[in-house]
């Protein structure tokens, strides 16, 4: 067992007098649920438990929201931990205001503090840390309604510091984050709560992993999470898919499909059957394990493109999306993924391989691996957002526009296209519009238009 010393300090919870061990069992019981390895101990405080250990502190919150401990009493995720010294815990309070500042327009301010077993007064603390923010940071206070709530709480011999923008999810002890975004995982959490049990198709992405955290959420071990490990998936992306399963919690099972003629004729239509047979067997999954939900991570953004085969399929089959159904969009879905802390949040959406091809070209198993190849080379040398189209014996690059400067830079050109006449592309061009989603849906939306 790790000391206090060495561990941090993550969340205060406090309780009602004479109900401390009930809330230390619940608390543990709630971490146990979820895979999370939490030290929980009572403080020796007037009934307060502490919460250490290495946890994402949004991810914290939204699990300790899932406890009724959380309604009951009052439950802090700290931001920062000082010693319980008054000049540690101001300098602790202004840095970390100071960079909240940095993120948010913030003007006004609030100090809150709470004093059990020290000799430092709650009063003296938000005084002096009152005065240090206004004069340091230039931030007006306002006890009505401020922009931002500081919460300090010393326990004995250490000070923990949460922040909270205003209006704050307080009255119900979790400083969690912003207001909107808490609804918006709530409801996603309450969507599922209907079902007995769910299957998500899950490919590792920011979308999908919002889900599954919300119906591992809600549906605790009655949640399973399946991927496809298919040719068309980009390397790396399995190995993804099977590390954020374990992060977020939740049963997972990969299973190995094989790509069918409909799907390798590559018609404008290859999306609608490569959806359609993949869901279909996690519909026929499900209604032999007796699951009678099926979802996946198409976002409300996702509907607003001009051609979405893919979608229709689900549709058709009965695969639910609730992201879509919420309306909840791409630039919502990763701030959600922030706050619980997931290490995908701010990853490029990652599109199947067989979207590399123009449409009524072939796909060969030998042409997805050279263009996985050809990706994972580029991402290599450092390139965040890659599509690699493949036009046979021409690879078009796209790369995100802030990389193009790279790419087209004398000794990165020279490598990339050594590299490539390697793989078996005799001519290497650079998209000079960058990337875009859906560049190979280009033509064929000049045809739907005539």
């Amino acid at each position: 067992m790790s000391s206090d010393a060495e561990e941090e300090l993550l969340a205060l919870a406090t309780t009602k007098p004479g109900s401390e061990e009930r809330a230390l069992k619940e608390l543990e019981d709630l971490f146990l649920r979820f895979n999370v390895k939490v030290r929980i101990v009572k403080s020796g405080v007037g009934g307060n438990i502490l919460i250490y250990g290495s946890v994402p502190k949004g991810y914290l919150a939204a699990i300790l929201s899932r406890s009724r401990l959380a309604y009951s009493n009052r439950v802090m995720v700290f931001s920062a931990v000082t010693r319980t010294q008054i000049d540690d815990i101001v300098l602790a309070s202004v840095n970390l205001v100071k960079t909240v500042a940095a993120k948010k327009k913030i003007s006004t301010f609030r100090v809150k503090a709470r004093c059990r077993g020290s000799q430092i007064s709650a009063h003296e603390i938000e005084i002096l840390v009152g005065q240090n923010i206004k004069e340091r940071l230039g931030l007006a206070v306002n006890l009505s309604s401020p922009a931002l709530v500081i919460y300090i709480e010393v326990i004995g011999e250490v000070t923990g510091i949460a922040v909270s923008r205003y209006p704050y999810f307080f009255a119900s002890g979790i400083v969690f984050m912003e207001r909107a975004f808490e609804e918006k995982i709530q409801d996603l959490i309450q969507w599922f709560a209907p079902f007995r049990f769910a299957v998500v198709a899950f490919s590792g992405g920011v979308d999908s992993s919002v889900v599954a955290f919300a119906a591992r959420s809600a549906k605790m071990d009655k949640a399973l999470a399946v991927t496809f490990d298919s040719p068309l998936l980009p390397p790396g992306e399995l190995d993804n898919a099977v590390s954020l399963a374990k992060i977020i919690g939740i049963k997972h099972e990969v299973i190995k499909t094989e790509l069918p003629p409909s799907v390798l004729e590559n018609s404008s239509l290859r999306c609608y059957y490569c959806k359609k047979g993949e869901m279909g067997e996690l519909l026929a999954i499900a209604k032999k394990r007796g699951y009678d939900l099926v979802v996946d991570g198409t976002n409300y953004s996702d509907l607003g493109g001009a051609w979405r085969p893919g979608a229709r399929a689900l549709s058709e089959i009965g695969v639910r999306s609730p992201l879509a159904e919420l309306k909840i969009t791409k630039p919502e879905v990763r701030a959600i993924a922030r706050s619980l802390g997931l290490p995908n949040a701010e990853k490029p959406s990652m599109a199947c391989l067989a979207s590399r091809f123009p449409y009524g070209t072939q796909i060969t198993l030998e042409g997805l691996k050279r263009v996985g190849m050809a990706e994972l080379f580029l991402k290599e040398l450092g390139f965040r957002v890659i599509r690699v189209r493949d036009f046979g014996s021409i690879a078009r690059i796209e790369v995100g526009e802030d990389e193009l400067g790279k790419l087209v830079e004398k000794r990165t050109a020279k490598i990339v296209y050594e590299k490539f006449r390697q793989l078996g592309y005799l001519y290497v061009d650079a998209d000079i519009l960058g990337y875009r989603s859906g560049s190979m849906d280009e033509g064929l939306k000049v045809q739907l238009n005539q």
